[in-house]
């Protein structure tokens, strides 16, 4: 029976978007206040919430237009009123990711995909909020650490040793972009190679009598570093 209320509204809303497409294609309705499209899109993350609660907590997928309709109206206004900042458009980023969070929460275990997705909103919101404040560096070294940091939490959750690496290389990687501000650049190659030189090095030290080939390029880096 939600299920079907659900078909019935969201069916309803397509009609009447079409409907009003069509009525401004013809010269109808071109002078709609942005007040009005506020209350709309306001009406429509309201009910759209409802009928989430309505279809149960489980049915994490139908957050996506509560989350979109509920960013569309402050995006309205701040169009209205002439703001030309791309961080205008953050809370879109913000409601697409809420989804991903509420199915990670609602299912750790099953859902742990969503931390990915849900911290690739989370830098695309960064940079939004802060496009116009730093440099391409720091928005890069921001991408590696905030996607370090996702992949470092499914690690420590699941304790999946791919994870560990992918958060590792991340890592270290959003190092570069500041090490290439920095007055001497050239320390990024040394960062670099002290930093797989350390990865052997761990390899080794997880297990000694058998992987004692990891000390021969552990030693190489580290000394081609220096």
């Amino acid at each position: 029976m939600n299920k079907n209320l659900s078909y019935l509204f969201w069916g309803l809303i397509l009609i009447a978007g079409g409907a009003t497409a069509l009525a401004q294609t013809q010269g109808y309705l071109t002078d709609l206040q942005p007040a009005i499209w506020v209350t709309v899109f306001t009406v429509i993350n309201l009910v759209s919430l409802a009928l989430y609660f309505l279809s149960g907590l489980q049915n994490w997928g139908m957050l996506f237009p509560v989350g979109i309709f509920g960013a569309l109206p402050f995006l309205v206004d701040r169009a209205a009123n002439h703001a030309d900042n791309p961080s205008m458009a953050a809370p879109l980023f913000v409601g697409i990711g809420l989804p991903f969070v509420a199915a990670y929460l609602l299912d750790r275990d099953r859902n742990w995909w969503a931390v990915i997705p849900a911290g690739i909103m989370a830098f695309l919101t960064f940079v939004l909020s802060s496009v116009e404040n730093p440099g391409g560096e720091v928005i890069g070294s921001a991408l590696f650490f905030i996607l370090a940091g996702t992949f470092g939490f499914i690690f420590f959750t699941r304790r999946s040793l791919w994870a560990a690496i992918v958060a590792y290389v991340m890592f270290v990687m959003s190092f570069m972009p500041l090490i290439a501000m920095s007055p001497r650049p050239e320390l990024a190659g040394i960062v670099m190679l002290f930093a797989i030189s350390l990865s052997f090095l761990m390899l080794y030290l997880r297990g000694p009598a058998d992987k004692w080939w990891a000390l021969i390029p552990a030693g190489v880096l580290g000394t081609v570093g220096r």
